[in-house]
């Protein structure tokens, strides 16, 4: 990120510090690994129910190309 900003490691820092302070956003800095990390974990549940919907996101849109793929066969399939 200090490479991004162009700002010294303490400099950088500093602007998500404050950031965090102000609820700008959320962040977990790890000064031993260098490492800081913008997403909030989530609770096992949450995770689970948003991976089930996600599936279920994905089979309606796999179900829906498979009928239009039918459906372009049939109508090939008439103009011969």
């Amino acid at each position: 990120l200090s490479q991004l900003l162009e700002l010294s490691a303490e400099e950088t820092e500093k602007a998500v510090s404050d950031m965090v302070v102000a609820g700008s956003l959320w962040c977990r800095i790890d000064r031993l690994e260098g490492t800081a990390t913008f997403q909030q974990a989530q609770d096992p549940t949450e995770m689970l129910n948003d991976w089930s919907g996600n599936i279920a996101e994905l089979l309606v849109k796999v179900e829906k190309t498979c009928h239009l793929i039918h459906k372009e066969k049939m109508i090939q399939g008439a103009e011969k």
